[in-house]
Parts: structure tokens; sequence; C-alpha cells
């Protein structure tokens, strides 16, 4: 999942990064990071295509202001998915409640803005989450992997382990293939692996090929 961050101030930019950063590693969740000064060309595409990601806007803004981009995801994209988050050094409680944006929660940079942002983090994620994370157990680790970021599960030929196969890593686990079609609600194509539809651009009978979100293909 996408974090967004719009804030013109370099050392707010790189501090707000840092604290999304820390609550990743934290909470052993991967988020990718995304920290502009400005809108651009990169946060246009971030709002029009279509996955849910979490926006960090900063109100006061060069050439276009945060309250215009929540316009431009909410109005413009339709999107009412998306968790927006508004910080600024300045009070603007009121104007926030009037612009309707449904927005998540004012931030503070002044005031307590670490304790203040993780916690927003931790509520944006549980709602997005819902039903679409699978946590598994790494001997004394236990992951949160995002549904989408799966692309297959496979059980391991003479072991009661399955290997869960994400864009970014593989995962070696104790548990049952059955097991996992339950949690995942994924395909299960042969007897010993599950795919996940949303990530497959291409299906025959001699191999499947899985596209990741950053466009990357991988054939399984």
């Amino acid at each position: 999942m996408e974090v967004i961050i719009i804030e013109d101030n370099d050392f707010w930019n790189k501090k707000i990064a840092s604290v999304v950063k820390e609550f990743s590693e934290n909470n052993n969740i991967s988020l990718n990071i995304v920290a502009e000064r400005k809108y651009n060309k990169r946060v246009e595409s971030a709002i029009f295509d279509d996955t849910v990601k979490i926006f960090i806007l900063d109100i006061k803004l060069p050439q276009i202001s945060g309250y215009e981009i929540g316009n431009l995801i909410r109005y413009e994209k339709e999107d009412w998915k998306s968790i927006i988050i508004f910080v600024s050094s300045h009070n603007y409680n009121e104007e926030i409640i009037s612009a309707r944006l449904s927005v998540l929660t004012y931030i503070s940079k002044e005031k307590k803005l670490d304790d203040d942002l993780t916690n927003a983090l931790a509520v944006s994620l549980n709602g997005i989450l819902k039903r679409k994370i699978l946590e598994i157990k790494d001997g004394k680790k236990t992951y949160k992997i995002f549904l989408k970021n799966v692309l297959y599960i496979e059980k391991e030929k003479n072991s009661k382990y399955c290997k869960v196969v994400t864009i970014n890593r593989v995962f070696r686990v104790r548990t049952s293939l059955k097991s996992l079609k339950e949690k995942t609600d994924f395909e299960q194509i042969k007897k010993h692996l599950l795919i996940n539809q949303e990530n497959v651009i291409n299906r025959n009978n001699e191999k499947i090929i899985f596209i990741d979100h950053n466009k990357k293909v991988i054939d399984q």
C-alpha cells in the first residue's frame, strides 16, 4: 500500500516520512512511502489509479493547496475509500470540517506529531485492512501481509510448510494450504497451488504470469 506525503517543507517532509517508516517497521507492514513537495505528475497518477491509499497532506502548498488535492481525490476521482490526513503548523479545524472531504484527522506539526500521526496510521490501516490481510508467523515474528501483494501460495512437496510468495519476498510458513485458502479466498488451481487472481495478467496450461503493482512481470 502507498502512503502519499505532500509537504513542501524539507524538514517536515522527512520527519513525516520517518514516522511512517517507523510505524511500518514496528508493525511488520510493508508500506510504499512516496514523499513529494508539491502536486505533480507522480501525485496525479497516484490519485487517479484504482488503489486505496493514505494521503498525508500539508494544507498550505505551492500552486495547489492540500484542500484542492483533497477535492481532486474525493470529487474528481470520486475516491471515498482512501484516507486523507491533514497536517499543518496552524489550526484549520473549522475549515477542514466545512470542506466536507471526509478527512480522518487534522494533525498539528508543532505538538505531538509522532504520537498523533502514529495513531492516525493505525486507525487508517485498521479500516482499510479489515479482512484484507494475512497474518503469519515466521519464527518469533508475526507478519501482516496485504492480500493484494500476494502472488501465489504453494504447498511444499513432502513438507508441512507452504510458501507465501509476495511481490517483495517469500515467506515459509508451517500452515496447511487448506487453512491458507480459507484465510485468503484465493483460487485453488492445482492440488498444491493457490493464486491471487488480482495479480494474474496471463494464464494458460503451461504457465501463469503475475504482475505486481509496480508493473513488474513475474513468471511462476
